[in-house]
């Protein structure tokens, strides 16, 4: 497991997990067998999504315990 940040509060049950799921308008790059792609996600690109039930994960895998 990696933790990247932890913040220990004694009067409270609360868990919080902060960072981005995506970042719009900034290049992302992936190198896949050794092709290189790149992707700039537009800021409107989640303007219609219903986002009332999105799952948290690692890298986008189901084999990775979040919290």
């Amino acid at each position: 497991m990696e933790i990247r940040a932890v913040q220990d509060n004694p009067d409270s049950n609360e868990m919080i997990v902060e960072g981005y799921a995506i970042r719009f308008n900034e290049p992302a790059i992936f190198d896949f067998g050794g092709e290189e792609f790149r992707e700039i996600i537009d800021s409107r690109a989640l303007d219609k999504a219903d986002m009332t039930d999105v799952p948290l994960k690692y890298n986008h895998s189901d084999h990775v315990m979040v919290m």
